[in-house]
């Protein structure tokens, strides 16, 4: 049964998803028919915002960074300005388990760079040797300048020291991107820190200067959060969206040409065809990889080539009497040396003070990677994290409630020699007009880089079908390079 032609077709319904049907519709208005398809019966992807009882959970992402604009000036756009709470970091330590006790981050280093010497100096984290290393950095010149891909592994080895790798740098930005840091591709995950090398020959030196800059500059809040939780975001596209736009549960079987009116047929399982002169994927790179196969098999094996990790959230409440947790941290960081299936824990309490009551302590829990430990059903893995975390914060009794929140294929791992893939990626969509990638197909690492890779694919499409009708009047100038729709280096569509 074919069904009336939709002038864009939008397939997944994640954050990704939502605005790039959100910025297509405040392109084109009412001219343009929209269709947002998931598979699913419900939208926001990875967001995932529930109240229970007194608490307000966030099961995915909970923040939304700063120094990555895209996120906050679209809950600006939204009208959501008053929600937005900044957060500095003034007062609060990162902290990292270290042979089963919480050592605190040295004050003033930021990921993996020491901007202040006492405090390095007089840290238990690093050996003599380890502190002798990482204080090379400032000497030592700048790797030739080349447009090769590097490790995340290779370069904190090679600017740190192997120390700082596997005690600060690996749990920290491999463990939250669950990925190895020998495989990691820092241009695509940190591509700040190759140019910071580049730029000023010492990462130390020019992180330091950046926190000079920013501190002359008064900027404050390193992260943001929003009172009602991140899921209001999704709440405020959908609103805005036309009634009939959304479309869930739709499991689409085949996308091919239409050769007779030049567009796109959307084949979805029972039978029905939509028609569109233009579709964009804003799913995973797997999803789009089994779609595209017979337009382009060149394209759906570089696609399938972008892996993606499992991983999961558990939140556990506890009376606050029952927990020894340090004070001033937000929470703390694993590395693997520890040999626990803990990745990285939050204090909910303490980031978010509003959305737990005043005698509970809320801790959030982030696993993924190991072997096996997602295979657990949810009672087990909440029993076995309660375990790991009495050990460290010397929990007295169990639990009040817990929440599992499961996140199967959702992390893209990008690998050294992803960028060069994703420039492959986006010449040979290119070469069937009207279909276009967006997401962590192209790139997008968290929400603000998936939120603006949404809207840059909007603006493609947008563009795409002005040329159809012929009216360039309705479209906005998309920003440069929108053509071919790219993202800033999170996570997942």
């Amino acid at each position: 049964m074919r069904q009336k032609t939709h002038r864009a077709v939008i397939i997944g319904g994640g954050i990704t998803g939502l605005s790039a049907a959100y910025h297509l519709h405040e392109l084109l208005g009412g001219s343009t028919s929209i269709a947002l398809l998931d598979s699913s019966s419900r939208l926001g992807g990875q967001i995932r915002t529930e109240k229970k009882e007194d608490y307000l959970l966030e099961g995915g992402p909970d923040t939304l960074l700063s120094h990555k604009p895209g996120g906050i000036s679209l809950c600006e756009q939204l009208g959501m300005k008053d929600e937005i709470i900044r957060v500095g970091s003034s007062g609060r330590e990162t902290q990292i388990l270290h042979r089963g006790r919480l050592v605190s981050l040295p004050e003033g280093f930021m990921m993996m760079a020491p901007t202040r010497i006492w405090p390095t100096l007089a840290s238990p984290l690093f050996s003599l040797t380890g502190k002798l290393r990482m204080g090379l950095e400032r000497f030592l010149p700048p790797k030739p300048e080349s447009r090769e891909d590097e490790s995340l592994s290779s370069f904190v080895t090679r600017r740190f020291g192997r120390e700082v790798l596997e005690r600060v740098a690996e749990p920290i930005i491999a463990g939250l991107f669950i990925a190895d840091a020998d495989n990691m591709s820092l241009k695509t995950h940190m591509p700040r820190f190759l140019e910071m090398e580049r730029e000023h020959g010492s990462v130390t030196r020019a992180v330091a200067r950046r926190m000079r800059d920013s501190g002359r500059r008064g900027d404050h809040g390193y992260f943001a959060y929003l009172k009602g939780g991140l899921g209001r975001i999704t709440e405020e596209l959908l609103a805005r969206l036309p009634g009939d736009c959304v479309r869930t549960g739709v499991r689409i079987d085949r996308i091919a040409r239409n050769p007779a009116t030049g567009g796109w047929s959307i084949q979805i399982q029972g039978g029905r065809t939509l028609e569109s002169d233009t579709v964009v994927f804003a799913c995973p790179a797997h999803a789009t990889a089994s779609w595209v196969g017979e337009l382009d098999g060149c394209l759906k094996r570089e696609l399938e080539r972008i892996s993606y990790a499992s991983c999961a959230t558990i939140s556990l409440v506890y009376p606050k009497a029952d927990v020894s947790r340090p004070r001033n941290s937000f929470g703390f960081f694993v590395p693997r040396s520890e040999r626990t299936p803990l990745l990285a824990c939050s204090f909910v309490d303490a980031k978010f003070r509003e959305r737990v009551p005043e005698n509970r302590v809320l801790l959030r829990v982030f696993v993924g990677g190991a072997p096996g430990v997602l295979d657990q059903d949810d009672l087990t893995l909440a029993g076995k994290m309660h375990e790991e975390l009495g050990k460290i914060l010397r929990i007295r009794r169990e639990p009040v409630f817990h929440k599992v929140y499961r996140f199967p294929r959702s992390m893209p791992r990008y690998e050294v020699g992803y960028p060069a893939r994703r420039e492959s990626i986006l010449r040979r969509i290119h070469e069937h007009p009207g279909l276009f990638l967006a997401g962590s197909a192209v790139g997008a690492v968290g929400l603000p880089d998936c939120i603006l890779s949404g809207r840059q694919a909007a603006h493609a499409a947008a563009s795409h079908l002005g040329d159809r009708v012929e009216n360039r009047d309705l479209v906005e100038s998309p920003p440069r390079g929108a053509r071919t729709p790219t993202s800033m280096v999170g996570t997942g569509a």
